[in-house]
């Protein structure tokens, strides 16, 4: 989890796009459908698009009684959402549904097994998505890939989405890719496993949600919500359209010119607040912002991540390699964010709820790498160091 809002002018390097519209209607996977996949995914369906939810934990249960999730910006429920627990059903399903279409079933609307806008419903003012599940075998079908895969898996199972993303029934060559996940050096690893850098996107999704109970099929959207978008490349009309993508879905989106800059601002919030809630043994935000020394802490911590982003980003001299252009990360933009934590309450970040739930915790990515960088670039960093020693010295003695 991490925040920001419009509120943080301080980001040189961010500023909206102009966008190109996209087609009123595109195809998207969403790659592990927790709170945030979830959550957006949901935004993306309920605005028009075709959405295919892959998720494992909870498949039973949405199944069963559908995805609900609330929000401050409106709940949702889809009853019959396009879920899957396999890139193998989603490819049998996506070629089930073109033959039927092929066919002229369904008359040119919303057919089985497709997302539409839906329509409101009950008293509480719910949108109501129709659509249904159907994903038996399709054996010599025409496949069709998704325009779109939204990678919303946590970190820790970085290693499973390569081979994923290489199953060209799914994944065309034409398909963009918005990894939609916590740390640094996500986007370089998979275009150095081969992935197209044309096609890739970074997104930052600062956000407070949570899963509901186990077997619930629920989502909690607590607070905020804005994604902040960059491209790999860096390329102004890709970021047109990924801005386009969501146009008129209810989310709040904003296109950074330099995704280096993006990846660093969310690392501003997630290294701090995250690392000391686990150090603490599982603590909320609220008590680290109350505490006077615990306060302090996070700020240290947090006055390392910039220094060592403003080194790479080449908003300072020094560091053993020239610095990206991408603008510097100004001090008023430390203390947005801790105003903004400030306003959160006892929320629990993601680390330290796969901590306390005894799950694969996020420690590669979003403390390691980015502990690795500044070793790499001459940057001292104790308290960025401290952080994230301690954590991975936790995960691993918790089996995690």
């Amino acid at each position: 989890m991490s925040i920001l809002s419009s509120a943080a002018a301080p980001l040189s390097a961010t500023a909206p796009s102009p966008v190109r519209q996209a087609p009123a209607r595109q195809s998207i996977l969403v790659l592990g459908a927790g709170a945030v996949g979830s959550l957006y995914g949901g935004r993306l369906c309920e605005a028009g698009h075709d959405v295919t939810f892959l998720m494992r934990r909870e498949y039973d249960a949405v199944a069963a009684t559908g995805l609900r999730i609330s929000s401050p910006d409106g709940d949702m429920f889809f009853p019959q959402p396009s879920i899957a627990r396999s890139i193998e059903d989603v490819a049998v399903s996506r070629a089930r549904r073109a033959r039927r279409k092929g066919a002229g079933e369904g008359g040119g609307g919303a057919g089985k097994g497709d997302q539409a806008g839906g329509m409101a419903g009950g008293a509480e003012g719910r949108k109501v998505v129709e659509g249904t599940r159907d994903l038996e075998g399709a054996e010599g079908e025409a496949y069709v890939p998704v325009d779109w895969v939204i990678v919303t898996l946590k970190s820790s199972s970085f290693h499973a989405i390569p081979s994923l993303l290489e199953d060209r029934r799914v994944v065309g060559n034409s398909t963009r890719i918005l990894v939609l996940m916590n740390g640094y050096g996500l986007e370089e690893d998979l275009v150095g496993q081969g992935i197209d850098g044309k096609r890739v996107f970074g997104g930052m999704a600062f956000v407070c949600a949570n899963r509901g109970p186990v077997g619930s099929g629920e989502i909690a959207h607590l607070k905020y919500g804005k994604l902040m978008i960059g491209h790999y490349e860096d390329d102004p009309v890709e970021l047109s359209l990924v801005a386009g993508l969501f146009q008129g879905a209810k989310v709040e989106v904003e296109t950074t010119p330099c995704l280096l800059h993006g990846r660093w601002s969310k690392c501003c919030w997630n290294i701090p607040f995250n690392g000391l809630g686990c150090i603490l043994g599982g603590k909320s935000v609220d008590h680290i912002v109350q505490t006077p020394e615990l306060r302090r802490l996070a700020t240290l911590v947090m006055a390392d991540v910039v220094k060592v982003a403003n080194v790479e980003l080449g908003g300072r001299e020094g560091g053993q390699e020239e610095g990206r252009e991408g603008g510097k990360i100004e001090p008023s933009f430390q203390e947005h964010l801790f105003a903004l934590t400030d306003a959160m309450g006892p929320y629990m970040s993601s680390t330290v709820l796969d901590l306390l739930g005894g799950l694969p915790m996020e420690t590669e990515y979003m403390f390691l790498r980015p502990l690795e960088r500044a070793e790499a670039l001459g940057v001292e960093v104790p308290y960025l160091e401290g952080v994230a020693l301690a954590v991975e010295g936790i995960r691993k003695s918790r089996g995690l």
